[in-house]
C-alpha cells in the first residue's frame, strides 16, 4: 500500500492557505473496492520537506510518493475519489468516518500528506475530527497537512465550519480529474498535465 512512486521536477509542498477555495467538480462512474486490511508501508510528508532531500540528487532525480487520506462514510463516494487519485499517481487510504480517520491518521500521520474530508458524516463530521487533527498536530509539533472539505449540501455554511475548524481548501462533490488536479496544484508544486 502506498507504493506507487511518483516521478516529478522538483516536487515540493507548496504553504497551504487557510482559506477555503470552491472548485467546482464533476462525477465518475466507474469504481472497485478497497481492501479493508490495507496498510500504509511507505512514502508520507517526510519525503516532501526540501530539508529532507539528499542535496547530491539533481532535479530529474527527485522522486516522492503522495499518499492521501480519505475520510468519507458514503462508500461509492470514496471509491470514486480513490479512483480519481490514482488517474494521478496518487496512493489513497479510505477510513468510513472522521472519528476513525482521525485515530488513523495519528498512527500513521508520516505517511499521509493529504486528507480528503467529507463534511457529513455519522460519528465525528468533518469539522469535529479537523478541530481533533490539527490539535494532536499542536501537540506533537507536527506540520499541519493540508485537509480539504468535501460535501454536497449547504455548502456556504459547510465552508465557514470548514474554515473554522482548521480546514484548507474545498470541493463540493462530484469531483473531476481536472479540478482534482487543480487543487493539488495548490499544495504541491506539480505540474499535472490534466489540470491545464
Amino acid at each position: 500500500f502506498f507504493s506507487l512512486i511518483l516521478r516529478v521536477q522538483g516536487v515540493h509542498r507548496v504553504n497551504s492557505s487557510s482559506s477555503v477555495k470552491n472548485s467546482s467538480v464533476d462525477d465518475s462512474k466507474s469504481g472497485e473496492s478497497q481492501s479493508s486490511d490495507s496498510m500504509i508501508k511507505k512514502g508520507g510528508r517526510t519525503n516532501l520537506s526540501s530539508d529532507k532531500r539528499d542535496d547530491t540528487h539533481t532535479e530529474s532525480e527527485s522522486s516522492v510518493t503522495i499518499n492521501a487520506l480519505i475520510c468519507e462514510d458514503f462508500e461509492p463516494n470514496a471509491i470514486v475519489l480513490k479512483m480519481l487519485l490514482e488517474k494521478l499517481q496518487i496512493e489513497s487510504h479510505i477510513e468510513p468516518d472522521g472519528k476513525d480517520g482521525f485515530e488513523f491518521f495519528t498512527k500513521n500521520y508520516q505517511h499521509i500528506d493529504i486528507i480528503f474530508m467529507d463534511f457529513d458524516m455519522p460519528k465525528w463530521k468533518g469539522d469535529v475530527a479537523t478541530k481533533y487533527i490539527r490539535n494532536f498536530e499542536k501537540t506533537e509539533g507536527l506540520e499541519e497537512v493540508p485537509i480539504v472539505c468535501v460535501t454536497a449540501f449547504n455548502i456556504e455554511h459547510n465552508m465557514e465550519l470548514a474554515i473554522e475548524s482548521g480546514m484548507n481548501d474545498f470541493i463540493p462533490k462530484p469531483v473531476t480529474v481536472k479540478k482534482l488536479a487543480k487543487l493539488l496544484e495548490k499544495f504541491f508544486d506539480l505540474n499535472l498535465p490534466v489540470a491545464s
